[in-house]
């Protein structure tokens, strides 16, 4: 990327949006809250639910988005941007720095109310449109890198164009999705103080708020495993770790994709009672992690020639029991992937919640003892495997229990 002259400037820009980015995680799970009762609403062609639960979610996100701008914006005044990302006054001028980053922070402020679009587009099972949206939004931004040319010794302007391109390509593309499906397939069910409802809006918060719990103790599992080599052990370790990680990953990366629209679609039939056809799409599933795992194994081999061919000079000494550690890493997160898209579509959370809460526990714990007795780095991902199996073996029984139960009502 040649937009900056100064590399400093570069890094601090994928820092800070890295780090605002972090804001969207903060939703409260509304947005999957307003998924799933939405789906159902929508499934009975329940019209007053469906605006009321429309209404409700966009209201109640839109005062808690007020509330935190005027938290984040007001500590953006008060701290020295400069200083936080370690970066020189003479690279770019506190007040350039500063307003950069307030036009970034308001613009994924923004982009937070206009996301809500997406669990509208997952409740209308169409799934592949979110994803466009965001592929819109980025090639918005490569395009203007492509064709704009920078000011030259100016990195201040440069980085205030390039935080208002960013703020702009991330809200076009859901505000057009969103004056689209109101206008035309939701026409009728636009957000309205007339259609909001208190019992509504707690019925989104209730269920939201759990998905947010889990998708924060998840983030503790899943997304720590660096920061623990790095501190327990070594920060060198993280590389390695990252080689292996990035080869195994993508058969579960593809799996996520995949399973994106299979969470509407089971609270879809789900209220519909179509409990066979869940059953035969969860069957069709398992059997799916079958070839994947078989996939995963047959990596073994190639491995060694994989990471060259990657890597060239820069290859890493391949350890075959660290790489089948990261396969069978692969696999659990495949077979969760699975077992969360059923158990989110049926909005049944409470076996989830108890063995995630399980998993992070356990997890931080063994690490620590682990590190103090001075174990491998590849405990940790070893560690992550033993405390998910708890879920991997009992949300299965609980899946099929719940459905056995339903055909019986």
């Amino acid at each position: 990327m040649n937009y900056f002259e100064n590399n400093i400037l570069l890094g601090v820009w994928f820092t800070m949006h890295t780090v605002l980015s972090w804001i969207l995680v903060f939703d409260l799970g509304i947005g999957n809250g307003l998924r799933n009762h939405l789906t159902t609403a929508l499934a009975q062609n329940d019209r007053d639910n469906a605006r009321a639960y429309i209404s409700s979610a966009y209201i109640m996100f839109g005062a808690f988005v007020a509330a935190l701008s005027l938290l984040v914006l007001g500590l953006s005044h008060v701290v020295s941007w400069n200083s936080i990302l370690n970066v020189p006054e003479h690279v770019i001028h506190p007040a350039d720095l500063h307003r950069g980053v307030n036009i970034t922070l308001v613009g994924i402020i923004f982009s937070f109310i206009l996301r809500l679009i997406n669990p509208v587009l997952y409740a209308l099972q169409k799934s592949a449109l979110p994803n466009f949206l965001a592929f819109v939004g980025s090639l918005l931004q490569v395009a203007f890198l492509y064709f704009y040319t920078a000011e030259k010794g100016d990195l201040g302007h440069n980085f205030i164009i390039l935080a208002w391109v960013h703020a702009l390509s991330i809200n076009i593309p859901p505000l057009i999705a969103t004056i689209g499906v109101f206008w035309t397939t939701l026409k009728g069910y636009f957000p309205s103080f007339l259609f909001f409802s208190k019992i509504h809006a707690r019925q989104i918060l209730t269920l939201g708020l759990l998905f947010f719990i889990l998708q924060i103790l998840y983030m503790i599992i899943s997304a720590t495993n660096e920061f623990f080599i790095s501190h327990f052990f070594d920060p060198s370790y993280v590389v390695e770790y990252q080689v292996y990680m990035k080869l195994f990953s993508i058969m579960g990366s593809l799996f996520t994709l995949a399973l994106v629209p299979v969470w509407s679609a089971i609270t879809k039939a789900f209220t519909e009672k179509r409990f066979q056809w869940i059953f035969k799409l969860y069957r069709m599933l398992n059997y799916a992690v079958v070839v994947a795992v078989i996939i995963q194994f047959l990596m073994l081999p190639f491995l060694r020639s994989i990471i060259e061919f990657w890597l060239k000079d820069n290859a890493i000494a391949v350890n075959y029991y660290y790489a089948l550690c990261f396969a069978v890493y692969s696999c659990v997160s495949i077979w969760i992937a699975i077992q969360s898209s059923i158990v989110a579509g049926l909005g049944k959370l409470k076996v989830q919640a108890w063995l995630y809460t399980f998993a992070v526990i356990f997890k931080i714990a063994v690490i620590i003892l682990v590190a103090k007795l001075g174990g491998s780095w590849i405990t940790v991902v070893n560690v992550s495997i033993v405390a998910l199996l708890p879920y991997c073996i009992a949300q299965p029984f609980y899946i099929k229990k719940t459905l056995n139960e339903m055909k019986h009502v």
